[in-house]
């Protein structure tokens, strides 16, 4: 299944939403990230939600380390930043684990989740939030843009 690639900012809550669907790629990877950093809303100190929960990750670890070192050099001015992968099956956390266990991307904080909640807990995102980003992931589900402005 050809991948689905989006991305939504909520500059409100200082949140970047990430959502992928389908087979993931590193050209697929790059490219929302080159979408993103020229977002004009885009800023590398937002922490990160990635939601693969819907997603087939056939990265090589040798394309995770391609990509970790490619993000590396791009955010090396930004500070040490909270990011999340939310997952739903035990494959998809194995996988996830790569990024989290990639030295390229050591800066960067990067956990597994299974549930939304655990997830807003880990980067400090007050509960009472929990709809808004919940119905944030439903529209960038369902709308075919790269990104929408809370």
């Amino acid at each position: 299944m050809k991948g689905v690639y989006r991305y939504t900012i909520l500059e409100e809550i200082n949140l970047i939403i990430q959502f992928y669907q389908g087979d993931i790629t590193l050209s697929g990877l790059k490219n929302m990230k080159r979408n993103l950093f020229r977002d004009k809303c885009y800023n590398p100190e937002y922490k990160v939600l990635s939601d693969v929960r819907l997603s087939n990750n056939s990265l090589t670890l040798e394309e995770v380390e391609e990509y970790g070192t490619w993000v590396g050099k791009k955010l090396q001015a930004a500070r040490v930043n909270l990011n999340t992968i939310l997952t739903s099956t035990p494959q998809q956390v194995v996988q996830s684990m790569m990024f989290s266990l990639n030295k390229n991307l050591k800066k960067d904080s990067y956990m597994v989740f299974s549930t939304l909640e655990s997830a807003l807990l880990f980067l400090k995102i007050d509960i009472s939030y929990f709809e808004v980003i919940e119905t944030e992931i439903d529209k960038i589900k369902d709308i075919p843009r790269t990104r929408s402005v809370f």
